[in-house]
Protein backbone atom coordinates (compact mmCIF):
# COMPACT_ATOMS: atom_id res chain seq x y z
CA UNK A 1 0.00 0.00 0.00
CA UNK A 2 2.89 2.30 0.81
CA UNK A 3 4.37 1.75 -2.69
CA UNK A 4 1.07 2.69 -4.36
CA UNK A 5 0.86 5.88 -2.28
CA UNK A 6 4.41 6.85 -3.28
CA UNK A 7 3.65 6.17 -6.97
CA UNK A 8 0.48 8.26 -6.76
CA UNK A 9 2.30 11.19 -5.14
CA UNK A 10 5.14 10.92 -7.65
CA UNK A 11 2.73 10.72 -10.62
CA UNK A 12 0.67 13.64 -9.30
CA UNK A 13 3.84 15.71 -8.82
CA UNK A 14 5.02 15.00 -12.39
CA UNK A 15 1.58 15.88 -13.74
CA UNK A 16 1.60 19.23 -11.91
CA UNK A 17 5.16 19.93 -13.03
CA UNK A 18 4.30 19.80 -16.75
CA UNK A 19 4.84 23.14 -18.51
CA UNK A 20 1.69 25.19 -19.04
CA UNK A 21 0.77 27.80 -21.64
CA UNK A 22 2.19 31.26 -21.21
CA UNK A 23 -0.14 33.50 -19.23
CA UNK A 24 -0.80 35.79 -22.19
CA UNK A 25 -1.33 32.95 -24.72
CA UNK A 26 -4.87 32.15 -25.75
CA UNK A 27 -5.95 28.53 -25.53
CA UNK A 28 -6.07 26.70 -28.85
CA UNK A 29 -9.46 25.36 -29.88
CA UNK A 30 -9.26 22.21 -31.98
CA UNK A 31 -12.33 21.15 -33.93
CA UNK A 32 -13.72 17.89 -32.65
CA UNK A 33 -14.10 15.32 -35.42
CA UNK A 34 -16.55 12.50 -35.04
CA UNK A 35 -15.06 9.48 -36.89
CA UNK A 36 -18.55 7.97 -37.13
CA UNK A 37 -19.81 11.01 -39.09
CA UNK A 38 -16.71 11.57 -41.22
CA UNK A 39 -16.99 9.47 -44.40
CA UNK A 40 -14.32 8.11 -46.75
CA UNK A 41 -14.94 6.77 -50.28
CA UNK A 42 -13.16 3.49 -51.07
CA UNK A 43 -13.47 0.88 -53.82
CA UNK A 44 -15.32 -2.34 -52.99
CA UNK A 45 -16.41 -5.39 -54.94
CA UNK A 46 -19.91 -5.46 -56.43
CA UNK A 47 -20.11 -9.23 -55.86
CA UNK A 48 -18.43 -11.87 -53.72
CA UNK A 49 -15.18 -13.05 -55.32
CA UNK A 50 -12.72 -15.82 -54.51
CA UNK A 51 -9.19 -16.88 -55.42
CA UNK A 52 -8.80 -17.31 -59.15
CA UNK A 53 -11.51 -14.76 -60.04
CA UNK A 54 -9.99 -11.86 -61.95
CA UNK A 55 -11.28 -8.47 -60.78
CA UNK A 56 -12.58 -6.44 -63.73
CA UNK A 57 -13.55 -2.75 -63.78
CA UNK A 58 -17.26 -3.75 -63.71
CA UNK A 59 -16.62 -5.61 -60.43
CA UNK A 60 -15.42 -2.45 -58.66
CA UNK A 61 -17.85 0.03 -57.10
CA UNK A 62 -17.17 3.00 -54.82
CA UNK A 63 -18.82 3.05 -51.38
CA UNK A 64 -18.64 5.43 -48.43
CA UNK A 65 -17.66 4.16 -44.99
CA UNK A 66 -17.05 5.80 -41.60
CA UNK A 67 -13.44 7.00 -41.39
CA UNK A 68 -12.73 4.83 -38.35
CA UNK A 69 -13.55 1.71 -40.43
CA UNK A 70 -11.13 2.64 -43.24
CA UNK A 71 -7.75 2.63 -41.54
CA UNK A 72 -4.48 0.83 -42.01
CA UNK A 73 -3.73 -0.82 -45.31
CA UNK A 74 -7.12 -0.36 -47.01
CA UNK A 75 -7.04 0.10 -50.80
CA UNK A 76 -8.12 3.62 -51.81
CA UNK A 77 -8.02 3.32 -55.62
CA UNK A 78 -10.06 1.05 -57.88
CA UNK A 79 -7.09 0.87 -60.26
CA UNK A 80 -5.21 -1.10 -57.59
CA UNK A 81 -7.88 -3.85 -57.81
CA UNK A 82 -8.40 -4.30 -61.56
CA UNK A 83 -6.56 -7.32 -62.97
CA UNK A 84 -5.83 -8.76 -59.51
CA UNK A 85 -7.35 -11.78 -57.75
CA UNK A 86 -8.38 -12.27 -54.12
CA UNK A 87 -6.06 -14.38 -51.96
CA UNK A 88 -9.19 -15.80 -50.30
CA UNK A 89 -12.90 -15.07 -50.67
CA UNK A 90 -13.84 -11.39 -50.31
CA UNK A 91 -17.42 -10.33 -49.54
CA UNK A 92 -19.17 -7.69 -51.60
CA UNK A 93 -19.46 -4.10 -50.38
CA UNK A 94 -16.64 -4.24 -47.82
CA UNK A 95 -13.37 -2.27 -47.67
CA UNK A 96 -10.49 -4.35 -49.08
CA UNK A 97 -7.06 -4.57 -47.45
CA UNK A 98 -3.92 -4.65 -49.61
CA UNK A 99 -2.98 -8.06 -48.24
CA UNK A 100 -6.32 -9.53 -49.37
CA UNK A 101 -5.46 -9.36 -53.08
CA UNK A 102 -2.60 -10.62 -55.21
CA UNK A 103 -1.43 -10.51 -58.78
CA UNK A 104 -3.15 -13.09 -60.94
CA UNK A 105 -1.06 -16.25 -61.29
CA UNK A 106 -0.79 -17.16 -64.99
CA UNK A 107 1.43 -20.18 -64.33
CA UNK A 108 0.73 -22.59 -61.45
CA UNK A 109 3.36 -24.73 -59.76
CA UNK A 110 3.21 -28.27 -61.15
CA UNK A 111 1.07 -27.17 -64.10
CA UNK A 112 1.74 -27.95 -67.74
CA UNK A 113 3.09 -24.98 -69.68
CA UNK A 114 4.08 -24.27 -73.24
CA UNK A 115 7.76 -23.32 -73.46
CA UNK A 116 8.64 -21.05 -76.40
CA UNK A 117 12.10 -20.15 -77.64
CA UNK A 118 12.35 -17.41 -80.30
CA UNK A 119 15.48 -16.21 -82.08
CA UNK A 120 15.47 -14.28 -85.38
CA UNK A 121 13.12 -16.27 -87.67
CA UNK A 122 13.28 -19.44 -85.57
CA UNK A 123 10.60 -20.48 -83.07
CA UNK A 124 10.70 -23.70 -81.09
CA UNK A 125 7.96 -24.74 -78.70
CA UNK A 126 7.43 -27.74 -76.45
CA UNK A 127 5.62 -28.57 -73.24
CA UNK A 128 7.06 -28.66 -69.77
CA UNK A 129 6.11 -28.69 -66.12
CA UNK A 130 6.36 -25.48 -64.12
CA UNK A 131 8.36 -25.76 -60.92
CA UNK A 132 7.18 -22.33 -59.70
CA UNK A 133 4.04 -20.24 -59.84
CA UNK A 134 4.22 -16.86 -61.52
CA UNK A 135 2.48 -13.75 -62.80
CA UNK A 136 3.08 -11.87 -66.04
CA UNK A 137 6.78 -10.98 -66.28
CA UNK A 138 7.91 -13.26 -63.42
CA UNK A 139 10.84 -15.63 -63.92
CA UNK A 140 9.94 -19.29 -63.31
CA UNK A 141 11.77 -22.59 -63.57
CA UNK A 142 10.40 -25.17 -66.00
CA UNK A 143 11.29 -28.84 -66.50
CA UNK A 144 11.37 -29.73 -70.21
CA UNK A 145 8.87 -32.54 -70.80
CA UNK A 146 11.08 -34.33 -73.33
CA UNK A 147 14.65 -33.88 -72.07
CA UNK A 148 14.01 -33.37 -68.35
CA UNK A 149 16.32 -30.34 -68.39
CA UNK A 150 15.38 -27.50 -66.04
CA UNK A 151 15.46 -24.05 -67.63
CA UNK A 152 14.34 -20.57 -66.57
CA UNK A 153 11.93 -18.45 -68.50
CA UNK A 154 9.64 -15.45 -68.29
CA UNK A 155 5.86 -15.80 -67.90
CA UNK A 156 4.40 -14.36 -71.11
CA UNK A 157 0.76 -15.43 -70.79
CA UNK A 158 -1.58 -18.05 -69.41
CA UNK A 159 0.53 -21.25 -69.15
CA UNK A 160 3.06 -19.73 -71.55
CA UNK A 161 6.75 -19.33 -70.68
CA UNK A 162 9.26 -17.57 -72.96
CA UNK A 163 12.63 -19.32 -72.63
CA UNK A 164 15.84 -17.38 -73.22
CA UNK A 165 18.88 -18.68 -75.05
CA UNK A 166 22.30 -18.75 -73.44
CA UNK A 167 23.50 -15.54 -75.11
CA UNK A 168 20.29 -13.49 -74.66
Amino acid sequence: MKILRVLFVLTFYIFLSLPTLAEDAAPIALPAKDPMKEKVSVPTLARRMQYGDVIDSEDVIIKEFPANRVQGNIIHSGEDLVGKTPRLAIAANTPIRKDEITTRQLVERGGTVTMVYRANNLEISTTGQSLDKGSLGDTVRVRNGKSGAIVSGTVAGSNLVKVMGLNQ
